[in-house]
């Protein structure tokens, strides 16, 4: 049971870190715009 549920919690933290990385990346150049401007 427990292998069978860390196989279903490890896909979605990496999902998460994933998001996480794409959503600071686009804060980032947000935030390099908004010094442009």
């Amino acid at each position: 049971m427990t292998d069978q549920v860390s196989g279903f919690m490890n896909p979605n933290t990496e999902e998460k870190k994933l998001k996480n990385e794409i959503f600071a990346e686009k804060l980032v150049l947000y935030i390099n715009q908004l010094n442009q401007l």
